[in-house]
């Protein structure tokens, strides 16, 4: 429910943000023309977002309107149907809502994004810096370091059904994020490389928790 606040219920801010969590995508840039550095048309954009085209606020309560599926097109005449980033066709369910095609292809094992977005990001929750840095930013001209690797832990995660702790054990268990951060070649500097652990700062939490550690429990 916070979620959808906070982008004011709105299926163009739902769609861009989505598309960065669970996909790895920059999407908005197409929300008002064709993007101009990715493959991203302006449909694209708005097919994503018909998929949220359902969620409204009425009177201060969140509701879905049911078998909604479609927008139209800002500042235009065009309407454009809830269609998903890639060949495959949704397959629609009598009253219920879009956003359920939309989450089971995006969960698919087959999703050219989600796999790929969910190991990178963790990777770089392990190390500071994703194999693809912006972690968002799964796109040709971005690069990962490390394809064959990025590659690989996108499969096992397929394969082993998705299983978070698996995929935190797999990384943390590895001769990469075991090794030491100190820099013991010149050549060791990029952090990219991941020759070595790099160093970085503690998240908010970690840091809150240390501090509660050294001062002790206190009652405010």
């Amino acid at each position: 429910l916070a979620y959808y606040l906070a982008k004011d219920v709105k299926p163009e801010n739902l769609a861009a943000s989505s598309a960065r969590l669970f996909l790895g995508l920059q999407l908005e840039c197409a929300q008002c023309h064709d993007h101009p550095f990715s493959k991203w048309t302006r449909d694209q954009f708005w097919g994503t977002a018909a998929f949220f085209g359902g969620v409204e606020r009425t009177n201060g309560t969140l509701r879905e309107v049911m078998d909604r599926r479609e927008m139209p097109i800002p500042n235009t005449n065009r309407i454009v149907q809830a269609t998903f980033l890639s060949d495959k066709e949704p397959e629609w369910r009598y009253k219920q809502s879009s956003r359920i095609p939309l989450a089971e292809w995006a969960t698919a094992g087959d999703n050219p994004f989600f796999a790929t977005a969910t190991v990178n990001r963790f990777w770089d929750f392990c190390f500071g810096v994703g194999v693809v840095d912006p972690i968002d930013n799964l796109d040709p001209k971005n690069p990962p370091s490390h394809p064959k690797l990025l590659e690989l832990l996108g499969k096992q995660f397929v394969a082993a059904g998705f299983d978070l702790r698996y995929l935190l054990k797999a990384i943390c268990l590895s001769d990469t994020f075991q090794r030491s951060s100190v820099v013991a070649d010149p050549q060791h500097q990029d952090v990219r490389k991941f020759a070595r652990f790099p160093l970085h700062g503690l998240t908010p939490e970690q840091l809150f928790t240390a501090l509660g550690q050294i001062v002790g429990p206190r009652t405010v």
